[in-house]
């Protein structure tokens, strides 16, 4: 289990107003499992890097050209896939 997902659950878990603690960690009670499926699916989502992410006001676009931008957004992937590893 990543911490990543670990993170992303209690947050999830915490926005509901559920106290983590206090979730069963046991076989047959799909609770904890539950939000960490959530955060999964959340953290999937963000594996592809959107405009506003790969493009910033600050760079001049001639310094951080399409190659960089695609440099960039290689390791934006690398990084979401090591946090759902």
């Amino acid at each position: 289990m990543s911490e990543m997902i670990e993170r992303v659950a209690r947050v999830l878990c915490k926005a509901d107003d559920e106290p983590w603690e206090k979730l069963a960690e046991t076989a047959g009670d799909p609770s904890r499992e539950s939000y960490r499926c959530m955060a999964r699916g959340a953290i999937e989502a963000m594996r592809e890097p959107i405009k506003e992410v790969m493009v910033s006001d600050d760079y001049d676009d001639q310094l951080f050209d399409l190659h960089r931008r695609d440099d960039a957004a290689g390791i934006w992937r690398t990084l979401i896939d090591r946090a759902l590893a």
